[in-house]
């Protein structure tokens, strides 16, 4: 009896042992997959915003009113948890994207040199999107929630180059460089 009750004992002992190292696993990975799916999600949208507007990301403008708009947007870092699940982000987290014309690439964007028009047409471009997570670590108060928030340190999650081709068939010239190519996409571990 006395040896059924020691492996018992043994047994249970162990069970709580994986299920202690289960649930710091299981909290380690949600962190990574919120941030992962997140920088992912974050890089599309800023594709899409490239896309929508081809002024953005030229290395010289050819838009009519001689301008490039800024190009960078801040993305809340949500992640979506069942009632009762404790979240592993800090509220109010969010990931930052900013893209520029691709270093090395000439006239990315810019007018188009092999262009016999009488307007200025836009040559494809060539942009580089970047994802960061400002401060990111854990936030001891909030019991060990991960934050992405304003800080003096940045980590990079993330990194695109796309180009975005001619559409021909598009009515302004100097707004033609829209057909995305992805070239690279990485997330970072």
């Amino acid at each position: 009896m006395l040896l059924f009750i020691a492996i018992s004992f043994a047994l249970l002992v162990s069970l709580l042992g994986f299920t202690i190292t289960g649930t710091k696993a299981l909290h380690t990975y949600r962190v990574d997959r919120t941030l992962r799916y997140g920088t992912d999600a974050a890089l599309e949208v800023a594709v899409q915003m490239v896309k929508a507007n081809p002024a953005m990301a030229q290395s010289s403008p050819v838009t009519p009113s001689g301008t490039v708009p800024p190009c960078a947007v801040q993305l809340p870092l949500d992640e979506a948890t069942v009632p009762g699940a404790s979240q592993v982000m800090v509220s109010g987290s969010y990931l930052t994207v900013t893209c520029e014309p691709t270093s090395g690439v000439a006239a990315s964007g810019g007018p188009d040199i092999d262009s016999t028009a009488s307007v200025p047409t836009q040559a494809a471009r060539d942009v580089t999107f970047v994802v960061t997570c400002g401060a990111p670590g854990t936030d001891r108060a909030q019991g060990d929630r991960y934050e992405c928030m304003d800080g003096p340190d940045v980590q990079e999650l993330g990194r695109a180059r796309v180009r975005f081709d001619i559409d021909p068939g598009f009515a302004t010239p100097s707004e033609r460089a829209i057909v995305p190519k992805i070239l690279t996409w990485t997330l970072y571990e």
